[in-house]
C-alpha cells in the first residue's frame, strides 16, 4: 500500500528521492492495474519536481478534471482521446506544489449513472463507488497515494 503520508516521510528524510516515489507508484498501477481497471490514461513521461510539499507525489485525476497532459474523455466514448487546452485549477495548483498528474482515473459517462467496468479491489462483486469509482479503486488498491474525486450524486 501505497501511502502518501510515508512517501512524504521518507523523500524528506532523503530515504527516497521525488523520481523514485514516482517511479514505486508507476510499478504499483501496472501490478494493481489488470484486475481493477481504474485507470484512462497514464502519462509515459512524466515530469517530476524535485521541489515542493507534495514533490514526488504522483496523482490520479478523474476523468472529467482537465489536463492539458493527458487526455480528458469524460468516461465517454463521444471525448476519446480529447485534449483540452489548459489544466484545470486543481491541477495547476497540484502542479505548483509539486504534486505529478500521472493517471486520469476511471469515471462514469459524464460523471453520471451509468457504472464503469472498476472493480472494488476488496470485494470484486461489489461497486467500488459511482462516478469516482476509479479514483475510489486506485487508491484502495494501493496504486496511488492520491487521487482526486468529484461530488455528484453522494459517491464521494
Amino acid at each position: 500500500m501505497l501511502s502518501l503520508v510515508d512517501l512524504r516521510t521518507r523523500i524528506e528524510a532523503g530515504t527516497l528521492t521525488p523520481e523514485g516515489a514516482v517511479r514505486l507508484v508507476e510499478a504499483a498501477v501496472a501490478q494493481g492495474e489488470p484486475g481493477v481497471r481504474a485507470i484512462a490514461a497514464q502519462d509515459p513521461a512524466p515530469s517530476i519536481p524535485a521541489r515542493g510539499p507534495l514533490a514526488g507525489i504522483a496523482v490520479g485525476i478523474k476523468d472529467i478534471i482537465d489536463t492539458a497532459h493527458l487526455p480528458t474523455q469524460m468516461g465517454s466514448p463521444l471525448y476519446a482521446g480529447w485534449r483540452p487546452k489548459a489544466d484545470a485549477a486543481i491541477v495547476s495548483r497540484l502542479k505548483s506544489l509539486g504534486a505529478v498528474p500521472l493517471v486520469k482515473t476511471t469515471t462514469s459517462p459524464f460523471a453520471s449513472l451509468d457504472p464503469t467496468a472498476t472493480l472494488n479491489p476488496s470485494a470484486p462483486g461489489r461497486s467500488p463507488g459511482g462516478s469516482s469509482a476509479g479514483s475510489a479503486a486506485s487508491v484502495a488498491a494501493g496504486m496511488l497515494p492520491l487521487a482526486l474525486g468529484t461530488q455528484t450524486g453522494g459517491s464521494v
